[in-house]
């Protein structure tokens, strides 16, 4: 399977030797196909371990599920160098194919919807006076 691990790591610590432990650990998983991509310092949206910054990388590798059991209680223990870290399945994509314009536009010219209106035409109706009875009421005694 393959799998995306995402690192936060210390900037007060020395974030190679994180990264080296992170690589390490993944080797003895025997997790294979390992690509790192640094993403560099940022700015952390609240403190954690009183640290307002950290360094963040991701590594894309593919391992067994229990290797993945194995690497998530290892980085458990890095508490000092590593502030922050998540573990995500992935997907392989599959390929896609290209469009072109060509085919975009015989498909429209393909699909273009006939138009018929119809009218109708009402005729008046005449307005009947109904007059009403108007009936007497009585005054009341005093």
């Amino acid at each position: 399977m393959n799998y995306e691990l995402m690192v936060v790591a210390s900037v007060n610590q020395d974030s190679e030797m994180a990264v080296s432990r992170v690589e390490k650990m993944l080797k003895e998983a025997q997790a294979s196909d390992l690509k790192l991509t640094k993403l560099g310092e940022k700015r952390l949206a609240f403190l954690i371990a009183k640290q307002d910054a950290g360094e963040y990388f991701v590594f894309n590798f593919q391992a067994s599920g229990e290797a993945v059991g194995k690497i998530s209680s290892a980085l458990r223990l890095e508490r000092e160098a590593i502030l922050r870290y998540l573990i995500v399945k992935t997907k392989i994509s599959k390929k896609v194919k290209k469009v072109t314009n060509e085919s975009k536009e015989s498909k429209v010219e393909e699909k273009t919807p006939k138009v018929s209106v119809k009218t109708k035409v009402l005729a008046k109706k005449s307005k009947k006076v109904v007059k009403s009875k108007k009936t007497a009421k009585g005054k009341k005694g005093k």
